[in-house]
């Protein structure tokens, strides 16, 4: 029998807005670029069109430049910037990224 393990995890929900927000999606080093992102991708587009959701959303660190461009790869685009004060002097800094889908 195959010895099982965590890779990653991700979350997600649908808000009123009709979007999808894409709340995480976190790999370990050692499983990226194999292909696991784009089929998380994939489930969520197909989630979201069985709930009759039209855009998918997330956020990704400004200088994570290794995940902007998978994001971009998989039809996302960057549509806004925020920063968020999450306490004790830190801050998130972040570009929106969307997906809309057809």
């Amino acid at each position: 029998m195959p010895q099982l393990r965590i890779v990653g995890y991700t979350g997600g929900h649908g808000e009123e807005d009709g979007r999808f927000f894409i709340s995480k999606i976190y790999l370990v080093k050692d499983q990226r670029g194999k292909g696991l992102c784009s089929e998380t991708i994939r489930f969520y587009e197909a989630l979201c069109r069985d709930r009759g959701l039209h855009a998918m959303y997330l956020t990704v660190n400004k200088h994570n430049d290794l995940g902007i461009r998978a994001y971009k790869g998989k039809g996302f685009e960057v549509i806004d910037a925020v920063e968020t004060n999450i306490g004790e002097g830190f801050v998130m800094d972040d570009y929106i990224m969307e997906k809309k889908l057809r």
